[in-house]
């Protein structure tokens, strides 16, 4: 295989992330509660925010159909058939028959 037929690929698992990671900043929650008990009513309050946030922005994207095909469509497996036909086109199956029939009387 050569170099371009290769796939490109990146593994972000090596890139070191700059300032406080999430693990981080849960301990430095822990800490502050465990050493000032009144800090937990800050602390569900900014839980409970992320909560109502992250609803606020599912349901927000929950009703948005995509105009085209794409990645971010959850039902793209399942969806039934492609778009109808316009009035006067023929369908795939009686297309594909109408060339088998052409193919066949130019041969004969």
């Amino acid at each position: 295989m050569t170099d371009k037929e290769r796939p490109v690929e990146i593994n972000i698992s090596g890139i070191p992330v700059a300032g406080v990671g999430g693990l981080g900043l849960v301990a430095i929650a822990a800490l502050m509660t465990y050493q000032m008990p009144q800090a937990w009513l800050f602390v569900a309050a900014g839980a409970m925010g992320g909560v109502v946030v992250g609803a606020v922005l599912i349901l927000s994207r929950h009703g948005r159909r995509p105009s085209g095909p794409s990645g971010s469509d959850p039902r793209i497996l399942f969806r039934t058939g492609g778009p109808e036909p316009r009035s006067g086109e023929a369908t795939s199956a009686s297309a594909v028959r109408q060339d088998l029939e052409t193919l066949a009387a130019l041969g004969a």
